[in-house]
């Protein structure tokens, strides 16, 4: 605005016209880091995950806000969960019709997963993918029934009837000795659809295996050794975290035989720093 109004003045130098930009650069990040502290505020006072930050739909908002300017009013509580919540539920079901156009062109896979809450409830998610994306489709407990093969079968087979035979061309889970009776099963029935193992599950049990061979269990067992030992007593802890600048090794994990081979991983690229804690 000020070049407009501003007199003109001819003599002014290049060294003046550097000297003003760099002075609005310096008022910008001000400007910039005010509204952040804002951010940040809100964020700490309601426990906001820092990785909500990350998504989308907040960046978003914040261009939103910051194109209609000031005197915004944000939404009422009575407005977020009537008016907007059925305008936004009607966006994503159009999101979820074009999803559909692409299954019924193209076809799409069911893909299962069987997991335990906190509360110890073992539940059984069902999704759809085609080339549009992955569209949750329903959740069902099954704490009440043992996961056999004819019960997950009959789980899927009616999550295929709920989205249309003739549009399903494979299905998804894990290596599970259970979901291989269930593809059995599926083979007599529905002949034309594929059932594939999750490859994830599958490198997984590859490193299992291999975990468990003489030579590199007894390594394993050290490194998980040793890890545990730094873990669980705080001087070492800090100890290790001040040779190592901070950086923490990746412990193992429960289920995922992968993080054993992370876990070595991360033991090398420490070794120096490791070997320096004890020695020094």
């Amino acid at each position: 605005m000020d070049k407009f109004v501003r007199p003109i003045d001819g003599k002014s130098s290049k060294e003046e016209a550097l000297r003003q930009l760099s002075m609005n650069e310096a008022l910008f990040k001000e400007r910039v880091h005010q509204a952040s502290q804002y951010v940040a505020r809100w964020v700490y006072t309601h426990a906001i995950p820092f990785n909500a930050l990350d998504n989308d739909e907040f960046k978003q908002m914040c261009e939103a806000i910051g194109k209609f300017g000031p005197r915004y009013e944000p939404p009422s509580q009575y407005e977020l969960h009537e008016k907007l919540l059925s305008e936004e539920y009607a966006r994503t079901k159009s999101l979820l019709d074009e999803r559909e156009l692409q299954k019924i062109k193209l076809g799409c896979t069911l893909m299962t997963d069987a997991w335990t809450d906190m509360k110890r409830r073992s539940i059984m998610n069902l999704c759809m993918h085609c080339s549009g994306g992955t569209s949750f489709l329903r959740s069902q407990e099954t704490s009440d029934v043992s996961h056999t093969a004819e019960v997950i079968f009959e789980l899927v087979d009616k999550a295929i009837e709920d989205v249309g035979a003739e549009h399903v061309m494979q299905v998804c889970t894990d290596n599970a000795s259970n979901n291989m009776g269930a593809k059995k099963l599926l083979l007599e029935k529905r002949p034309k659809i594929f059932w594939s193992s999750c490859a994830t599950h599958t490198i997984n049990l590859m490193l299992q295996g291999i975990g468990n061979i003489k030579r590199f269990k007894s390594i394993v067992d050290q490194a998980k050794s040793v890890t545990i030992f730094i873990y669980a007593h705080h001087k070492t802890l800090a100890y290790m975290r001040k040779c190592t600048k901070r950086r923490d090794i990746i412990r193992p994990g429960v289920t995922r035989f992968a993080s054993n081979f992370l876990t070595l991983q991360s033991l090398a690229e420490k070794r120096d720093a490791l070997r320096a804690m004890v020695v020094g």
